[in-house]
């Protein structure tokens, strides 16, 4: 009995660890808003590559080092902005895939695109201003 006891305790502990609570004071205190942005947390469903940037080279030595990456995330917490749907789509300039266990729990502050082109080509209305990841 008190084996079990322990095994259900020990599931528990480990479970409420791995759990968002609340909005970490320390991460939001890092970034700063503008109208129209919302700050969410958020568990990222999907990541994709695209080959498309947006950074132009003068010649042709040139490599570009950063392309969009498309996601598709669960809202785990609005902290600013008025955004109301359980999920969104936004895209991120970056130079690879983050490892899954960074995007979990992961603080994105994101903004509409001004650029309708760029927005209808990802077909994403949202990009990345600022990121931070969960200590989670």
């Amino acid at each position: 009995m008190i084996r079990v006891i322990s095994y259900l305790l020990v599931i528990l502990l480990c479970g409420c660890q791995s759990t968002y609570v609340e909005p970490d004071k320390n991460i939001i205190d890092k970034f700063s808003m503008k109208a129209g942005d919302f700050l969410l947390v958020v568990d990222v469903n999907s990541a994709k590559y695209t080959d498309y940037s947006n950074v132009s080279c003068d010649n042709s030595d040139c490599i570009i080092m950063r392309t969009w990456f498309l996601y598709e995330a669960k809202v785990v917490d609005v902290i600013g902005g008025n955004y109301k749907a359980d999920t969104i789509k936004f895209a991120n300039m970056q130079h690879s895939y983050f490892v899954d266990e960074a995007t979990h729990k992961w603080y994105v502050q994101l903004r509409k695109f001004k650029s309708k082109s760029v927005a209808k080509k990802l077909s994403r209305q949202y990009y990345v201003v600022q990121y931070q990841f969960s200590n989670l």
